[in-house]
């Protein structure tokens, strides 16, 4: 079970000239965008600049072990990520195509504390689509109830105490999602601050792994940022899911979106067909 939060900053931006277009897909820009031509955005923050203001915003609500990479796989040395101030130093430290052209750029961060350990992941695109946003990204919450114990069965035992019945579950489930949203507001309210004149949203709910006992490994890309032993109570939690009586939002092995009951998964487009 996870607090999984989207979240999406828009930025002043000019559109450029029209460019090159295949004729299929000419015809979805003109489905989808009523023009022909296919036209990208351009903000008028640099690549550097975004960055800068982005880690400002993820130090400002404590995240750290920062990871960021270019779509080339170029990874930026940590010490350079923590560098204090408001950007000025960055062209001389960053790899020259950061600088000479639009580069998109992924940030993740980790934040733990208060019981939950959250990861923060920015896509930065300072040349996009225009129906998309330049800074898109998520936010996912977890339980974080420490390292494994070597003693799993005493493990286990503690777990299953902890969540002992429906209402000690539930209870979970609310601290869970009012603290993903809380930071998830954080966030963005930290990033509208960083980039002035920019306007954003955020949407998040509660999920259930469905499937995380049989597959860890299929939901390896929502939780990246989140250490294996750090991901040792899902199985247990789903488990534990599966026996309540309730009706449990959930996201299967496939990435499929649905609902959980008593370890049933239903995928939403049934449960809609049947409404």
């Amino acid at each position: 079970m996870i607090h999984d939060t989207l979240l999406c900053l828009d930025l002043p931006a000019h559109l450029g000239p029209p460019l090159p277009t295949r004729p299929l897909e000419g015809l979805e820009n003109l489905l989808f965008t009523g023009r022909w031509a296919t036209r990208r955005a351009t903000t008028s923050v640099s690549t550097a600049a975004m960055l800068a203001r982005g880690l400002a915003a993820l130090r400002e609500l404590e995240f750290g072990e920062v990871h960021v990479t270019d779509d080339a796989g170029t990874v930026l040395d940590q010490a350079v990520a923590s560098l204090p101030g408001d950007g000025t130093r960055w062209p001389e430290a960053l790899p020259p195509t950061w600088t000479e052209q639009p580069c998109a750029l992924t940030v993740r961060a980790a934040r733990v504390g208060d019981g939950v350990r959250a990861v923060a992941t920015l896509r930065l695109t300072p040349r996009y689509e225009p129906a998309q946003a330049p800074l898109a990204g998520s936010l996912r919450t977890l339980w974080d109830v420490g390292p494994g114990s070597g003693d799993e069965q005493t493990f286990g035992a503690s777990f299953h105490a902890a969540l002992r019945d429906e209402r000690a579950l539930r209870e979970l489930c609310r601290r869970l999602t009012a603290r993903g949203a809380v930071l998830a507001e954080g966030l963005l309210t930290a990033l509208k601050e960083a980039f002035p004149h920019s306007d954003g949203t955020h949407w998040g709910r509660l999920l259930v792994l469905h499937g995380y006992g049989a597959q860890p490994g299929r939901f390896a890309d929502l939780l990246a940022g989140v250490p294996e032993e750090r991901r040792h109570h899902l199985a247990l939690l789903e488990a534990r899911l599966a026996e309540s009586p309730s009706r449990w939002p959930a996201l299967d092995a496939a990435g499929v979106p649905g609902w959980v009951h008593r370890g049933r998964f239903v995928p939403d487009a049934e449960v809609l067909h049947v409404a």
